[in-house]
């Protein structure tokens, strides 16, 4: 009895021991699942604080979240803050507009987020003078802002609703508008484009016009005749395709405003009109057209040797960031040649050209072979005579000593195939180059405009295609099993002989 009693004791011991090493050991292992829980609890909480371009990642097929380079220089460049305020009710945001928003935050100091609910502020409609569903870019500084509607950022399929009836999201244009606003609303000037008309002009491509105002630049039209002068807030002059040439007054207006360091910018239209008084304010900056139409034997499309793919200078300022597989497309285009003789101070540089395989080519099929011009700029730097407080004209002895003279560029762009920014090709080839060397020429005449020229992202599913289906279905439904097949009856053979 007393050794059974032993052994009991023996007994309890052990179980009292092993219990207390299950509990310690339990302890220990409840201990190492709160730390565990504390730490990815903190660690979350730290995640959540990093910007998102850090702790998101943009896995969308057409990367409509991410920003390129063209926003990253003007974030750069900010030295402005400006507010993004999404002027929405917090359940109808989309996320995606969101979401791109923030990556702007992460990307610059300059730039801050607020949403306004103007359900709980309907002050806020008229206080910026924007309706619900808004994107509202604002500059504190120049005292300038721009609304974009969320159907300006997301953009629907027209031909989808009218055919079908269905609203069918096409594009996402966020970084586009948004790009576009804050260039616009961080600077002071306001830079205006004038087109004549009265010459049976082309008018710019629902293309060309949007890409001009992402270029936060102004166009407007001017009657040089009727107006009886350049306006004074034109930066910039630009006569597209014209049938009909200048009048006597309007060159010798045009010849005055160069004088004075203006800008001009010239599109040969495919009429094949005589505009004499066109090619002499042409030719007085060193630019002659030559007669007929230009094909080329070296880069053509589709047989058609009038239809083709011009050369780019790619260390001009007007080619830059394109590549040497860049394309453009043009066609009936006109050729010129640099004059020989040109005066002092005067610059003439092509950055579009044909191949030396060039041709001209008249009406009566004589051919004249050489490398023509299809785009240059021709650009002088000027005195002006200014005086402080009378004009030059009027002056008397003291104030035409306190007058000085500054100096300005002068600077005339001619492109001689305006087929480069017709619609039918702007919009069927969208993949060339040919906006983006219009709106570079566009733009260098600016001093603080950058070609923001972002097409808009599609929406459009992409499916993945499988090339030779029936390849790739042999090889995983036969191929692959059976020789999984094989390799384990070879290995179980040999085990078994083992």
């Amino acid at each position: 009895m007393e050794k059974l009693n032993k052994t009991k004791k023996k007994t309890d011991i052990k179980i009292k021991k092993t219990a207390s090493i299950k509990w310690r050991n339990g302890s220990y292992s409840i201990g190492i699942i709160i730390a565990m829980i504390a730490i990815v609890l903190v660690v979350n909480l730290l995640v959540e604080q990093l910007p998102s371009n850090i702790k998101e990642v943009d896995i969308s097929t057409n990367q409509i979240y991410s920003i390129g380079d063209t926003t990253r220089e003007v974030l750069n460049d900010l030295e402005e803050d400006v507010e993004i305020i999404i002027l929405a009710e917090e359940g109808n945001i989309d996320q995606r507009i969101e979401q791109l928003i923030d990556n702007y935050v992460s990307a610059s100091d300059h730039i801050t987020k607020e949403i306004v609910d103007p359900v709980l502020h309907p002050s806020a409609l008229t206080e910026y003078e924007a309706e619900a569903n808004s994107v509202i870019v604002t500059c504190e500084a120049t005292g300038k802002q721009r609304v974009i509607g969320f159907g300006e950022i997301i953009v629907y399929d027209q031909m989808a609703y009218y055919y079908y009836g269905q609203y069918q999201e096409s594009e996402f244009d966020g970084e586009g508008q948004i790009t576009s606003a804050i260039s616009y609303v961080s600077q002071e000037a306001e830079n205006k484009i004038y087109t004549t008309e009265g010459h049976g002009e082309s008018s710019f491509s629902t293309t060309i016009t949007d890409l001009i105002e992402k270029g936060n630049l102004e166009t407007e039209s001017v009657n040089l005749l009727t107006n009886g002068e350049i306006p004074e807030d034109c930066y910039l002059l630009v006569i597209y395709a014209p049938t009909s040439d200048l009048a006597d007054d309007e060159k010798d207006m045009i010849l005055s405003y160069l004088q004075t360091g203006g800008k001009l910018m010239i599109l040969i239209g495919t009429g094949g009109e005589s505009l004499p008084n066109l090619e002499e304010v042409m030719e007085t900056y060193g630019l002659e057209l030559v007669d007929g139409y230009i094909a080329d034997t070296q880069r053509y499309y589709q047989n058609n040797y009038y239809t083709i793919f011009p050369v780019f200078d790619t260390t001009s300022e007007i080619c830059s960031g394109l590549g040497s597989d860049s394309l453009a497309l043009v066609l009936n285009a006109r050729g010129m040649l640099a004059t020989e003789d040109v005066r002092d101070g005067l610059t003439v540089e092509a950055f579009m050209t044909t191949s030396e395989d060039g041709y001209a080519v008249t009406g009566n099929n004589d051919s004249t072979q050489g490398t023509y011009l299809l785009g240059a700029v021709a650009t002088e730097t000027v005195q002006i005579a200014t005086a402080s407080d009378a004009t030059l004209a009027d002056a008397t002895t003291a104030d035409a000593q306190n007058s000085s003279d500054t100096e300005a560029q002068t600077r005339v762009t001619v492109i001689s195939a305006g087929t480069l920014i017709e619609q039918q090709i702007t919009d069927s080839f969208t993949n060339l180059a040919n906006t983006d060397v219009f709106m570079n020429a566009v733009t260098a005449n600016f001093d603080e405009v950058e070609n923001i020229s972002i097409p808009a992202k599609s929406l459009e599913i992409s499916y993945n295609t499988v090339t030779n289906p029936n390849s790739w279905g042999m090889l995983f439904i036969a191929v692959i099993p059976i020789g999984l097949i094989v390799i384990g009856l070879v290995i179980w053979i040999r085990r078994k002989r083992a």
